[in-house]
């Protein structure tokens, strides 16, 4: 009887010690995000905190110019619990190089969704595959030398600065409707198009489908997952009433989400809140109003809704 209470103790220890997680930026009132994100290595997705500027996340900086990576990394601004996506910032930059970009868009559990589309530029030889036109088509003709000028790319061809010719846009299908029976293999942008469109940066990202009225410009979005398939780990890691779904994940193996029945709140995790059918404060879900420099000049300004996401923060 001694031994089979140990063997429980340590069972339980074992299966809590990766939620010994802090999802708290900064202490005191600053930003509290979702499970299973977090700032410190029992957490199952990690971000950055800036506590310095506005305590709220970021990505994990990769790049190189010093340890604080705030001001130049990309900052966290929306959550999709539902989705098991997010979104993050990609301001406008010719200075984003495209082989940089990829590893700090891309971690350990989370990666850009096939829902975004990237805008690269530069290179002589930039869009010369003929790559996909779908992010492109879908913007107004008048918004891409606004961006190019907000970015201060320079002069395009012959001295243009408002020039389009060197952007090219990678997009993937649109994922298709949630498949229970098999593993999702949709989900994520497929990088290596980059790098058939022989363009040296990333300009700036799109979200785009899946409900959206129009493009979102200046944001990507991310999708996660927990390592492991259903049938393995997301069996005990996912809520009673919640449904766990296999992905492919970007590097070819197999993880898992776990996503509460439809009509209930919750993060869908049985070492989290997980599934409850209490209305949410209305205070916790609300559209995020995102400012896109475009147009003749840089006050003009696009004022865009991402009402899908709930941001915590």
């Amino acid at each position: 009887m001694h031994l089979i209470f140990l063997l429980l103790v340590s069972l339980f220890l074992n299966g809590t010690a990766a939620w010994l997680c802090d999802r708290q930026c900064g202490g005191g009132r600053g930003s509290i995000v979702p499970r299973p994100f977090g700032f410190s290595a029992g957490c199952p997705v990690v971000l950055s905190c800036d506590v310095t500027h506005t305590s709220m996340p970021f990505l994990p900086y990769r790049g190189g110019g010093g340890d604080d990576g705030a001001a130049t990394s990309y900052r966290v601004i929306a959550f999709n619990s539902t989705a098991s996506t997010f979104l993050v910032t990609v301001p406008p930059s010719c200075t984003r190089d495209v082989y940089v970009a990829r590893s700090e868009l891309s971690g350990t559990n989370y990666g850009v969704s096939s829902r975004t589309g990237l805008f690269l530029h530069g290179g002589g030889r930039c869009g010369a595959s003929g790559n996909s036109k779908t992010a492109c088509s879908l913007l107004p003709a008048d918004i891409m030398p606004g961006l190019l000028r907000a970015a201060q790319c320079g002069a395009g061809e012959n001295g243009n600065e408002s020039s389009t010719a060197a952007v090219a846009c990678v997009a993937s299908a649109t994922p298709k409707p949630n498949n229970t029976t098999g593993v999702r293999e949709d989900l994520f942008l497929g990088w290596e198009k980059t790098e058939k469109a022989n363009c040296d940066g990333v300009l700036t990202a799109a979200v785009y489908g899946g409900g959206v009225a129009s493009p979102e410009v200046g944001v990507a979005e991310l999708g996660w997952w927990l390592d492991g398939p259903c049938a393995g780990k997301g069996a005990v890691s996912c809520a009673a009433a919640a449904t766990c779904s296999d992905v492919q994940t970007p590097s070819g193996t197999v993880g898992h989400r776990c996503t509460c029945m439809d009509g209930m709140n919750g993060d869908g995790f049985a070492a989290g809140d997980g599934c409850y059918t209490e209305v949410a404060p209305s205070s916790s879900r609300h559209k995020i109003a995102l400012m896109v420099v475009y147009g003749a000049s840089a006050a003009s300004i696009v004022i865009m809704s991402v009402g899908e996401y709930n941001a915590t923060f």
